[in-house]
């Protein structure tokens, strides 16, 4: 523990419940279970990442794109996004700690179309 008895190590939801950056119950309040309000900081930290990703897949060569939030179900289909893929769907109960396992998130997302020709 750092060789100091007074120091206790707090997980980051402490940490950012301290910094006043984050709130889990005004969250799960408005959108239910496992919701959360990102506030001040926390917004910009979580678009300053946003942003390097972005510009970071950019800089491959990858072209930016925001895609419609509803979809139909063909554009879905073997994507990894219906609940035959999907192993956290219906997982409610499972755990509840933690932003890692909310319903609702911002990412950006790597996606490769491929053609793939054959002679013949």
């Amino acid at each position: 523990m750092c060789g100091r008895r007074d120091f206790m190590p707090k997980d980051y939801i402490e940490i950012r419940m301290d910094l006043d950056i984050i709130d889990f119950e005004r969250g799960a309040k408005v959108a239910g279970y496992r919701g959360y309000y990102l506030k001040g900081d926390g917004v910009s930290l979580t678009m300053a990442l946003m942003m390097y990703a972005l510009y970071k897949m950019i800089s491959k060569g990858f072209a930016p794109m925001i895609p419609p939030t509803l979809v139909k179900e063909f554009a879905l289909f073997g994507s990894g996004y219906l609940q035959y893929y999907r192993s956290e769907i219906g997982s409610y109960g499972k755990d509840t700690k933690g932003m890692y396992h909310v319903h609702e998130f911002m990412k950006i997302e790597q996606v490769v179309l491929a053609i793939i020709y054959v002679r013949g």
